[in-house]
């Protein structure tokens, strides 16, 4: 089980990771606009319409669904993505499985992103509601990723914000603040 549990959190970290690095330049940040899934079952604020892309991961002989909104205004990209992880994860300690999320970050964004160089800068254990949550921080060459995975169920959570140098911004605390379970 380590294994499968071990490329599960990498598919993870690298996939957000991913989505929210990409896209287009836009000219200027659209305003905030209060936005809802069904599907993921949560709301927040994002700085725009956000894009919904989702895929099929594999891990050994596990599919797993990942689902990522995302919106990209050239300087920053703000994201919000969910994975469904097999039953079996409910019986893995949360706190062990979002530091593993943390680390799986900077180590995917280290050695799969051709030229890219990563660390992590921090991470703190946190909880929203009744939830497991960790917040961490990865430079990442010249960007810096803030996020926040959060653990319900066997559903992961990641908030996160991919900003270039010296954007002043506050999507990541505008995007924590606003998200809700719904």
């Amino acid at each position: 089980m380590k294994t499968p549990f071990k490329l599960l959190v990498c598919l993870l970290a690298l996939g957000l990771f991913l989505g929210a690095c990409g896209g287009e330049e836009e000219p200027a940040r659209p305003a905030y606009k209060s936005f809802t899934s069904d599907e993921g079952k949560f709301s927040a604020d994002f700085p725009g319409t956000p894009k919904r892309d989702a895929r099929t991961e594999t891990a050994g002989d596990i599919k797993l669904n990942l689902v990522h909104f995302s919106v990209d205004n050239g300087d920053e990209a703000v994201s919000i993505s969910f994975i469904d992880y097999p039953e079996s994860v409910s019986t893995q300690d949360p706190k062990v499985l979002l530091d593993s999320i943390a680390e799986g970050a900077a180590s995917a964004a280290d050695g799969t992103v051709e030229g890219a160089d990563s660390k992590l800068k921090s991470k703190t254990p946190t909880t929203v509601g009744d939830n497991q949550a960790i917040d961490f921080q990865v430079d990442i060459d010249e960007r810096e990723l803030v996020a926040r995975a959060i653990l319900v169920g066997t559903r992961m959570y990641l908030l996160q914000v991919v900003s270039e140098p010296g954007v002043d911004s506050t999507s990541y605390k505008r995007l924590t603040e606003s998200f809700e379970l719904i």
